[in-house]
C-alpha cells in the first residue's frame, strides 16, 4: 500500500485508501489512451465534483 493510494470501487466496501464507491466504471472500462496517458504522466490533476 502506498501511502498516495486512491481507490474508486464499484462495491460499496471502504477502508482507508477508498475515494469513491458505487462507480458505476472499472480500470477495465477506462480507454486505453486514456491508460497509456497516465502510464507516461509524471503528474496527474484529477477534478472532482460531487452532488448531493
Amino acid at each position: 500500500t502506498h501511502p498516495s493510494d486512491l481507490v474508486v470501487r464499484k462495491s460499496s466496501y471502504i477502508c482507508p485508501r477508498t475515494l469513491m464507491i458505487h462507480a458505476d466504471k472499472a480500470a477495465a472500462d477506462l480507454p486505453r489512451k486514456m491508460v497509456e496517458a497516465l502510464k507516461r504522466a509524471a503528474t496527474v490533476t484529477v477534478e472532482l465534483t460531487v452532488t448531493a
